[in-house]
């Protein structure tokens, strides 16, 4: 990575880095590349939910200026975040239509519901556990979510699976959530609407795609209302977006077609750890399509005329 731009922290940035610090036994800062670094070299799930302690504080409470700083020309994402960019080249330049883009296939409603022993075979017992926890915790926007795709836990349980290094995911795949009556009503409701007000139905990262082309790109807008995170992963070399992905994921669509300059610097938290897949960063293990994808910036450039 390049040489940050800030090479000073105030005490007031150092009295927050402790207090971010002080929530995790293994999260430290690293002031010379002035990022946050996980210690340890594997993470359980029961230390991720101590690690959100920290990230909450980044996330709600940030400080400005940010303590960490990452030039937009290197910032390299993986398979989800790239997905999304790709919607954007996919809608902008192509013009396929909302339902048929890879996100919408293939990663809008991918949720990191837990994790288990790598290699362990993932059984509908243990499927039933994670689900019955879920539903334990109030107002959890994920079961929500899953509530919407699936009428069953038969249908809901079929959709979560296991990658080898033991990401337990849920996948919401288009058929479950198009055979749910409720769903295929609200569908029918927005395209009356869209029929009526002539809108498009397509993600909210078209709006600030637009946004950044008619006003430019104002920083300050990805600390509203919660400040984007960035995770680094040591083994793949790329970026996850933990929060704010949709504004960072235009920027880069913008980059690609020369918009904006790579040398914007993105200030926001980076939390970086040892080991490859991370979360909802977990590439899709039914869609080989998605595993050989050969998407990056650079194939979404401009051809000269």
């Amino acid at each position: 990575m390049k040489t940050p731009v800030q090479t000073e922290i105030s005490q007031k940035q150092k009295e927050y880095i402790e207090r971010v610090t002080s929530q995790v036994p293994f999260l430290n800062y690293n002031y010379k590349r002035h990022q946050f670094d996980i210690t340890i070299p594997d993470i359980t799930w029961e230390q991720i939910k101590e690690l959100n302690r920290a990230l909450t504080i980044l996330r709600n409470e940030p400080i400005r200026p940010g303590i960490c700083q990452t030039y937009l020309d290197e910032l390299q994402t993986g398979y989800y975040d790239k997905c999304l960019e790709y919607y954007c080249y996919e809608r902008l330049d192509l013009g396929i239509p909302h339902k048929e883009t890879c996100w919408v296939r293939y990663a809008e409603k991918v949720f990191c519901i837990g994790r288990i022993a790598p290699n362990t075979e993932l059984t509908d017992s243990m499927r039933n556990d994670i689900l019955s926890h879920l539903a334990r915790q109030k107002h959890n926007g994920v079961y929500q979510e899953i509530c919407k795709m699936c009428r069953t836990i038969t249908q809901a349980r079929k959709c979560i699976k296991a990658n080898s290094d033991g990401w337990v995911m849920f996948y919401g795949d288009i058929p479950i959530r198009s055979g749910y009556l409720k769903n295929r009503i609200r569908d029918a409701a927005r395209h009356i609407k869209r029929r009526i007000f002539g809108t498009v139905e397509q993600d909210r990262v078209i709006n600030i795609v637009e946004s950044i082309r008619r006003h430019g790109w104002d920083p300050d807008l990805a600390y509203k209302p919660s400040c984007s995170l960035m995770g680094y992963s040591h083994s793949t070399k790329r970026f996850l977006m933990l929060s704010g992905r949709h504004r960072i994921a235009a920027l880069r669509y913008l980059y690609s077609k020369g918009e904006v300059p790579g040398s914007i610097v993105l200030d926001y938290p980076v939390i970086t750890y040892r080991w490859s897949d991370f979360l909802h960063g977990c590439k899709h293990p039914d869609i080989s399509h998605c595993l050989n994808c050969t998407y990056s910036v650079s194939s979404a450039s401009l051809q000269p005329e």
